[in-house]
């Protein structure tokens, strides 16, 4: 009888197990996926915003020279960056809003905060054309996923600069985060 109620116990704590350590690796692919597309986005701007910015440098530079004409010729290039740049910000919002329907990933009624907002801002027109999107405040303080179900949770945090060194300080990178 002692036996039998050993491995009764024993099988029930391992199913237990099981089904933590399946919600809990559901919940931090889902974070993972979701930060990974967030840094990705991110990174994709900031290299629109360095290609604006040289082309807008080669036009200025090439302004005396041409009279003028080379600031006319770049301003269709830096209008397909802006297209670009603002096609990633919607498929920001895009995804923002699939967070919210599926509640996380897979509508499995997990609990969630909201997906953060991308701080980038587009400046007024200059006489050369657009300019590269603006961050609002502080890159380094980065935009924080969280997602939760009963005692787990997993959370990431997308932000400029890699502290660990190595290279790659001027990318967005995607990190596991304590919240508390």
């Amino acid at each position: 009888m002692i036996l039998a109620s050993a491995v009764t116990a024993s099988v029930g704590v391992d199913l237990l197990w099981k089904s933590k350590v399946s919600l809990q690796l559901r919940i931090d692919a889902c974070v993972e996926r979701t930060a990974r597309e967030l840094s990705e986005i991110q990174n994709s701007i900031e290299s629109s915003n360095v290609r604006m910015q040289i082309e807008r440098a080669a036009a200025a530079a090439a302004a005396i020279p041409s009279a003028g004409a080379s600031l006319e010729s770049v301003k269709p290039i830096l209008f397909a960056e802006v297209g670009i740049q603002e096609l990633l910000r919607m498929k920001w919002r895009a995804r923002q809003a699939s967070w919210i329907a599926l509640a996380g990933c897979d509508r499995k009624g997990d609990l969630f905060l909201p997906l953060p907002n991308l701080k980038w801002w587009r400046p007024p027109d200059d006489p050369v054309g657009a300019l590269p999107l603006a961050w609002e405040g502080e890159k380094k303080s980065g935009l924080v996923i969280r997602l939760w179900k009963s005692n787990r949770d997993s959370a990431a945090r997308v932000k400029f600069g890699n502290e660990r060194g190595g290279g790659n300080e001027n990318r967005w990178h995607a990190n596991w985060t304590s919240l508390y």
